[in-house]
């Protein structure tokens, strides 16, 4: 049976293990406490850390800076070992410990067209009462008074679950209810000037089950990072497909553990995407043991242990709210890679891809 060893560590894992057997005994390592951050609410702003990374040496020094989304101010700090405003903030690293930057909604410059119609979380939650199977229909209760003067060519916004931006293409009255006929809008139609500026530190939903390859389970925040994955005797590839013939498989254990923060800026001029950037960045940890029976073989496949998967929702702001639904795929090389994938579903139809990232 053959084994290969990847770490995030690399090359430099291994010769820091043959220098130590030959020299002097190691010192005791540093006691390292965990610095865990929020922001509140969700989707206001995002907290950095410098140094980068959430695990610290026992007395380091950490900074803290709160950056605000459009539409949002920072606000504060709340921790128990720490408050006040200071933005950045520094402390010493004695305890594991969590801190919360807190984030107030501003008025936001952004200039939107006439027609734009924002409705309620009441309108939507109590008026609507039905949505068409292809997206195109919406019912409401004819005494909402949110949509009492709703005309063709009006634009409807809401914010409420993964949120919607339609064009009105009909208007009806039936029974006591109004039918509105809709198309998908983009903010194009919506945003005559201002500018989208979106951070963004991805989290898991602690609610949602995720979809998982066999063998692989989800551990939640661990160590400082955000994403935690164990990995126990996952079959990565397998020659003839048949579950119980092992000596043509390749199998994996270990674990990868990641966190992982997105910017996305994007400026409109008269109602025209006139500039777009998106950022990502990655911290990551990862230790896997590829194990065989047979000879490895070159092959390009690649095995997905984390499916596509929904994190939860981020609302932003450019004079009308933006929902942003965060995908994530992990997936696994049978040559050792290891890559992430990052993309993001836009309500307003602003749909670019996120960037890949390669987290080995």
């Amino acid at each position: 049976m053959k084994r290969l060893i990847i770490t995030s560590m690399g090359i430099a894992l291994l010769v820091g293990i043959m220098l130590g057997s030959a020299g002097c005994p190691r010192p005791p390592e540093p006691e390292q406490y965990v610095l865990t951050t929020d922001v509140s609410p969700p989707g206001s702003g995002i907290v950095s850390a410098e140094p980068p990374g959430m695990v610290y040496d026992s007395g380091s020094t950490v900074s803290l800076t709160a950056s605000a989304n459009s539409g949002w101010q920072f606000d504060h700090w709340e921790a128990d070992f720490f408050s006040g405003n200071a933005n950045p903030a520094s402390f010493r690293m004695n305890s594991n410990c969590s801190i919360t930057a807190v984030f107030t909604e501003h008025n936001d410059d952004a200039a939107v067209g006439e027609n734009v119609q924002v409705l309620s979380d009441e309108a939507v939650d109590e008026g609507l009462l039905s949505v068409s199977e292809d997206g195109n229909i919406y019912i409401f209760d004819g005494t909402e008074p949110e949509i009492a003067d709703i005309e063709v060519g009006d634009v409807l916004v809401s914010a409420v679950g993964e949120g919607f931006l339609r064009e009105v293409t009909g208007v009806d009255e039936e029974n006591g209810e109004l039918v509105i006929e809709t198309a998908q809008a983009n903010l194009e139609d919506v945003v005559e000037n201002g500018a989208l500026d979106v951070k963004m530190q991805l989290k898991p939903d602690a609610d949602e089950k995720m979809m998982l390859a066999e063998g692989v389970k989800f551990l939640g925040p661990k160590d400082g990072y955000d994403f935690s994955y164990a990995i126990n005797n996952v079959v990565l590839y397998d020659v003839d497909l048949n579950p119980l013939t092992t000596n043509d498989q390749v199998r994996m254990n270990g674990s990868i553990d990641f966190s992982a923060s997105s910017e996305i800026y994007a400026e409109y001029e008269w109602f025209t995407l006139v500039e777009y950037l998106s950022t990502q960045t990655v911290r990551q940890r990862v230790q896997i043991e590829f194990v065989w029976d047979a000879g490895f073989r070159d092959v390009g496949a690649e095995y997905p242990i984390v499916p596509p998967h929904h994190l939860p929702a981020i609302e932003a702001y450019v004079g009308v709210p933006v929902v942003i639904l965060p995908v994530i795929t992990v997936q696994v090389g049978v040559n050792g890679s290891v890559e992430g994938n990052t993309r993001f579903k836009y309500t307003m139809q602003l749909r670019p891809e996120g960037r890949r990232i390669t987290v080995i």
